[in-house]
């Protein structure tokens, strides 16, 4: 399933989100507007 953020999620969670993709080693989708 595929794992989409917001930019704000990857602007206030930037670690957390940083440590799932190198643990996961999965893509994770980044929206502007959504």
């Amino acid at each position: 399933m595929p794992n989409i953020k917001s930019s704000t999620d990857l602007r206030n969670n930037y670690n957390e989100i940083s440590t799932f993709c190198r643990e996961s080693r999965e893509p994770v989708f980044i929206t502007k507007n959504g």
